[in-house]
């Protein structure tokens, strides 16, 4: 037989890699399009979408998504929009796009139209996210993955109601931080000095009138001198005592005996604060338009 005098044509990728920062950049390429092929995400959704320029930025990153703040510290909502038409999966793209904020963001990962298939569900998948569905529906395959790959699909006929289910989604991962409150003040009347008595715990104790709410042995404390903190940080109370008993927590008007750890410079006039630090989440405020977001 007659030799072919097509040429052909091989892909040496792997063993002609081009070499220094070209070659980092096609092994993090092809790593990045490898994980997202066993996420079942094609090659051509993957560019379209920006997974894989994702997927490549994250693996610069390293586990711990060191070098990318807001990526660190910050949730995101991934979203895939479909929709009857085009014009209407654009509406809802930037209607969802404006629910997003710095405390928790919103990203459209793909957008399309017609019913949602098992690509959809697996894009979803790939990235954590959810499938919206606005007019539109999924066979029982879909379905089946979808409920196997543990994957939201979230279908309205009213884009108001749709962006309503993402502002619940939202108020879910809004982030909780841990903020300061003054559980209890006590204006310190007279200091004791007991290093000379016998089977003493405390050798300074700071003779209290509690003030304004209550003080917790378990919490920690603060010595506020002149409108301002005497020391750095805070105080632990190695303990409070009421007419000779040790007790754990004294209430307004009490008379008390208190002695902080590791500080010995208290004084008449000195305002002894209770501390303690109590979990807020961020605020979720509602959109007129439909959906909700976090700042």
């Amino acid at each position: 037989a007659a030799a072919d005098a097509t040429p052909r044509v091989f892909d040496l990728e792997h063993t002609h890699a081009p070499s220094g920062e070209r070659g980092k950049a096609a092994a993090k390429k092809a790593a990045a399009k490898s994980k997202l092929r066993a996420s079942g995400v094609g090659a051509r959704e993957g560019l379209e979408s920006g997974l894989l320029e994702d997927e490549m930025r994250s693996g610069a990153l390293g586990a711990d998504g060191s070098g990318n703040e807001r990526g660190a510290t910050n949730a995101t909502l991934c979203c895939v929009v479909k929709a009857d038409v085009q014009g209407t999966a654009e509406a809802v793209r930037d209607a969802l796009l404006s629910l997003s904020t710095d405390r928790v963001g919103v990203k459209v990962v793909y957008q399309g139209t017609g019913a949602v298939t098992e690509s959809d569900v697996s894009l979803a998948n790939a990235v954590g996210g959810v499938v919206l569905a606005f007019n539109v529906k999924h066979g029982a395959e879909t379905e089946k993955l979808a409920k196997a790959e543990n994957v939201l699909v979230v279908r309205r006929t009213v884009i108001y109601h749709l962006l309503d289910a993402v502002g619940e989604m939202l108020g879910g991962m809004a982030p909780t931080t841990l903020t300061e409150e003054v559980y209890g003040e006590a204006e310190v009347r007279q200091v004791f000095d007991l290093s000379s008595r016998r089977g003493n715990k405390a050798n300074l104790v700071a003779g209290c009138v509690v003030t304004k709410g209550s003080l917790d042995g378990d919490e920690k404390f603060r010595v506020v001198r002149g409108g301002a903190a005497a020391h750095d940080g805070l105080l632990d109370a190695s303990s409070i005592r009421r007419h000779r008993l040790e007790v754990r927590v004294v209430g307004k008007g009490t008379d008390c005996g208190v002695n902080l750890s590791g500080f010995t410079d208290i004084r008449p006039g000195d305002v002894v604060q209770c501390v303690r630090f109590v979990k807020k989440k961020a605020t979720v405020e509602k959109v007129q338009t439909g959906g909700s977001r976090v700042v």
